[in-house]
């Protein structure tokens, strides 16, 4: 087991370590009804951009929050849904997804949006910055294809680029995009890395810690990003069954070692999950 787990060290040593980090304990929430005397034992605190609760009890205690921003796509209950469909051409055949979604870089108005709409919004309602999930590749290895996930790439660099010119002291986290991370390791503040120690299957509807090979690359991954940036500040989201108060503390206790900020959840993210209490040595 600690072969497995604490092979990867590297990082504490220039790493703060997660109990003393000022962004230590955090929290992504996506629920809908909630008090924000929940949030009480949070610094940094990450919502859903369009679906929150109020944020001035939490600003007023000094809580960092982020709001989730999909490059990938605007979903109709989005607020910039409206504005970026009225942007894109009516076409007599229609694929009837894109009634629910659309793909930001279909439209020519997209950063435009992003850049005087989107933020700006957000930071008059008390954001102090945003997580990115860039925008999706596809399993598809034809040349087609390839070609395609370049250009998504490259959109995605460009406009992470572009936020933090426009907006130098917004605190930009990305979810783990490794294609990504390289170009823009010097225009983000934090890296969100998801089920890195666990995961939830779907298909077999349970949760499973990831395979050692997996495990290794990944740490391998972040470690390379993070001699490129120091200051590189790199988060844990996994999913576990929070009656496993065991497994809990083990998949905590591993991340802290290797120097990162863990948060476990079960799959969905519309509770509050407390970190296990430590039991006395």
């Amino acid at each position: 087991m600690k072969s497995f787990y604490f092979i990867f060290i590297l990082f504490i040593t220039n790493n703060i370590y997660a109990d003393n980090n000022p962004y230590y304990p955090w929290i992504i929430f996506d629920g809908k009804e909630t008090s924000p005397r929940q949030f009480e034992s949070y610094k940094l605190i990450i919502f859903d951009s369009q679906s929150y609760p109020p944020l001035k009890p939490l600003l007023d205690r000094n809580k960092i929050i982020l709001g989730y921003l999909s490059l990938n796509e605007v979903q109709k209950n989005r607020n910039y849904f409206r504005n970026t469909i009225q942007s894109t051409p009516k076409t007599s055949q229609q694929n009837p997804l894109s009634q629910k979604q659309k793909k930001l870089d279909q439209h020519k108005n997209w950063t435009k949006l992003i850049i005087e709409e989107y933020l700006p919004q957000m930071i008059h309602r008390g954001f102090h910055g945003v997580l990115i999930e860039t925008l999706n590749r596809s399993g598809d290895s034809s040349q087609h294809s390839k070609q395609r996930q370049t250009e998504l790439t490259s959109t995605s660099i460009n406009l992470i680029k572009t936020i933090h010119y426009h907006y130098p002291h917004l605190k930009i986290m990305l979810k783990t995009g490794y294609d990504v991370l390289p170009a823009v390791i010097n225009d983000i503040n934090m890296v969100l890395t998801d089920s890195l120690f666990s995961q939830y299957d779907f298909a077999e509807k349970k949760y499973s810690f990831v395979n050692k090979d997996k495990y290794q690359q990944h740490l391998q991954q972040l470690n390379n990003l993070y001699k490129k940036n120091r200051k590189l500040v790199i988060f844990t989201l996994d999913y576990w069954k929070h009656s496993d108060k065991s497994s809990l503390r083990k998949i905590y206790q591993t991340h802290k070692t290797n120097g990162f900020l863990p948060y476990v959840s079960e799959v969905q993210l519309n509770k509050v999950y407390e970190e296990p209490k430590r039991q006395k040595q």
